[in-house]
């Protein structure tokens, strides 16, 4: 009997880990063929949408060559206008906007992190905005879902919901604590490495997991670049984990999920420079990311 129960917990577990494997696995790229009709059926979409920095620092990396296009200097209006114009135009229905603690607890750039919301609100239709918190901080969840309620923009029109709750995203770092469910009713919570998978690297694709059907896809990933050592980081693309490859690899990802009928997708990113996935129009390769993608979300119109 002992002998027994112990091949069954071997057994339990090693599916447990083939299942977790294949929510992220290798794929080839090849393996993704062009859609010639909405997989999910009728005029049915997925939810579209993008990891969104505020404040993005392009002079500490080695992407620091590369730069937006248009070129701006803080995070004005009139860029925020823009960048959910050019969003919600190729197809992206919100973000995911990359925050820490910090940020909420600083009276400047809460008032904009405020504005961007309002901003979105305003939109036709409406841009969906989700606060994704990062850092090193350990936060109990009902403070900072208390804090989002007394702030207001938990009621924001723009704020995204699920199930008719207002998401709250937590990355894979924050180490949560939760005393009590007193905002249960109010907030949907999803921690990146429990609720939803983490972002894989550049040599994985990511299958949709549960809840939600969730899947990343990149646009591009330098994690393992060598060193510039002075040269273009647009001559180094061939040793990028995922080159961007005049977006074929994108496409080919955004297609396996697509084809996987995820409900969320997720791209990574809108305007991270920091690892080479980026949508942003910038002077690398202009505006080809979008294109890409509105090209490859046209289908599901058909």
């Amino acid at each position: 009997m002992k002998t027994s129960a112990k091949s069954l917990v071997v057994n339990l577990l090693s599916v447990v880990i083939l299942l977790m494997a294949a929510s992220c696995a290798n794929v080839p790229e090849e393996g993704a063929p062009k859609l010639t009709a909405n997989p999910y059926g009728g005029h049915r979409r997925p939810l579209i949408l993008a990891v969104y920095h505020p404040y993005p620092n392009f002079s500490t990396t080695v992407e620091s060559a590369i730069r937006p296009l248009p070129g701006y200097n803080g995070w004005v209006d009139s860029r925020m206008e823009r960048d959910m114009q050019r969003m919600r135009g190729v197809g992206i229905n919100g973000v995911l906007l990359s925050i820490n603690p910090e940020d909420l607890a600083d009276g400047v750039r809460f008032e904009r992190i405020r504005r961007f919301f309002e901003l979105a609100a305003v939109q036709q239709p409406v841009f969906q905005v989700a606060l994704m918190l990062g850092g090193n901080n350990e936060l109990a969840i009902e403070n900072v879902a208390q804090f989002i309620q007394r702030k207001g923009l938990a009621d924001m029109p723009s704020a995204c919901r699920l199930n008719g709750k207002t998401v709250l995203v937590f990355d894979r770092n924050v180490r949560l604590v939760q005393k009590d469910k007193t905002y249960d009713n109010a907030f949907c919570y999803r921690h990146i490495g429990k609720d939803w998978p983490l972002l894989p690297d550049g040599r994985t694709i990511c299958r949709p997991v549960s809840p939600d059907s969730f899947a990343w896809v990149k646009t591009g990933d330098n994690h393992e670049s060598p060193d510039s050592q002075g040269k273009p980081i647009i001559n180094l693309q061939d040793a990028w984990i995922l080159p961007r490859g005049n977006g074929r690899n994108f496409a080919a990802r955004l297609r396996h999920a697509l084809n996987d009928r995820a409900a969320i997708i997720c791209i990574q990113s809108w305007n991270d420079f920091s690892d080479g996935s980026f949508m942003e129009p910038n002077t690398l390769d202009r505006n080809l990311m979008m294109t890409i993608l509105q090209k490859e979300l046209g289908v599901l119109a058909k």
